[in-house]
């Protein structure tokens, strides 16, 4: 079931404060549900001595307490570790990420956790609680990271005392057997506050880089309380609620300079879709000589993951890269052939091509320039980032 409404606005950013209950692309990036695209603990190429650790950062700019489930996914989409992060107040959770070098190998998350802010389950981070420091391993060193906003607390109330909650042991304690949580998880919640938002910030301690990556928001994901307990793998990005529209569909709202436009959809997925969807997308790099640049491009596909597990989801695609220089003229590869490494017999590309296709079904692609180099389509791992990929845009 879809049915559309198109509106045409003469104040665009006054509706849009409005949409509150329809999914759609947060400007301020703030929102119901948080996609932080890739964090990663592993270093940059071939350069041994060069490792990336990411900091992480969740913001609750609400005046009332908060709680969110966190997945944590690996580049496959896989979820690694979810769990519920209860944030006071306008306040700020931060985490590091880093590669765990003991027997066990993977990633390591590592937090300087105190009161009130509170993860549950209480066995999921380790270490020593008086003193802040506690960590959690992560077996895979890259993925992405979904965030949803289940419900907030509305005072007066003994759950949270002036936008505090009450401690982790308090928390943990109302999902046990008697607990009024394991009846109704909802119970003494409200809907979330949409002001949740997020960032990581990935950083090359030994070469001194750091690049800040901000999170893609979505508003209006739900309008109702959906807390569950921190071994519930719901709600994600799959739950989206819309208790305005007819039972069982959920609204998406996208817009231009021009107008919006309202779709219902019957699988809230759809509408989750159809808010992120994006037909074209456009970087901007510089190779000025001197400089000694390199250039990734990583893209993500989020819902990649739900194509398999929610009934007959999929999305179709076919992505071209376009080269082109400042003043927008594309940029023809003229040095030849470009040569399929596995089959070096066969063109990939003639003379000419300004139109290069790139992998549509993987959950991350990344897309490097590597200036000094004619090898287009080499396998390798990217010098930035150290992600598993190959050369897409080479010395042409």
């Amino acid at each position: 079931m879809r049915v559309t409404v198109f509106l045409v606005l003469m104040g665009l950013v006054g509706f849009q404060a409005e949409v509150t209950a329809q999914v759609h692309r947060s400007e301020a990036g703030a929102g119901g549900a948080v996609i932080l695209p890739y964090w990663t603990a592993v270093g940059g190429g071939d350069t041994q001595m060069s490792t990336n650790d990411t900091l992480l950062s969740v913001r609750n700019d609400s005046d009332r307490a908060t709680v969110a489930k966190l997945h944590w996914l690996d580049e496959q989409g896989e979820v690694l570790q979810s769990f519920n992060l209860y944030l006071a107040a306008n306040s700020v959770w931060a985490a590091g990420l880093t590669e765990d070098h003991t027997e066990f190998g993977g990633g390591r998350l590592v937090t300087f956790q105190r009161h009130p802010d509170c993860v549950l389950p209480l066995d999921l981070l380790t270490g020593t609680p008086d003193s802040g420091y506690q960590k959690m391993p992560l077996d895979s060193v890259r993925g992405s990271l979904e965030i949803v906003e289940m419900a907030t607390v509305e005072e007066p109330s003994d759950l949270a005392v002036d936008g505090q909650w009450a401690d982790c042991e308090t928390l943990a304690a109302r999902f046990a057997d008697d607990g009024p949580w394991q009846a109704d998880s909802n119970a003494g919640l409200a809907a979330p506050s949409q002001r949740l938002s997020a960032s990581v910030s990935i950083i090359n301690v030994g070469l001194g880089g750091m690049n800040t990556i901000p999170a893609t928001a979505l508003a209006g994901f739900s309008d109702v309380a959906q807390h569950t307990a921190p071994d519930s793998s719901a709600p994600d990005l799959s739950h989206a609620f819309d208790s305005q529209s007819q039972s069982g569909s959920v609204r998406s709202n996208v817009c231009v300079a021009t107008g919006c436009l309202t779709d219902e959809w019957a699988e809230p997925i759809e509408a989750v879709a159809a808010a992120l969807m994006a037909t074209s997308m456009k970087v901007d790099y510089n190779f000025e000589s001197g400089l000694g640049a390199e250039f990734e491009w990583m893209i993500h596909r989020p819902l990649k993951r739900y194509e398999n597990s929610e009934g007959e989801f999929a999305i179709g695609s076919a992505p071209l890269v376009t080269k082109r220089t400042r003043s927008g003229m594309p940029v023809e590869y003229t040095w030849g052939e470009v040569q399929i490494p596995e089959n070096p017999f066969e063109p990939s590309f003639p003379w000419g091509t300004i139109e290069f296709p790139i992998t549509a079904g993987e959950i991350h692609q990344i897309l490097t320039v590597d200036p000094t180099s004619d090898l287009f389509g080499t396998a390798m791992e990217s010098p930035i980032l150290g992600h598993p990929g190959e050369i897409t845009w080479s010395n042409y």
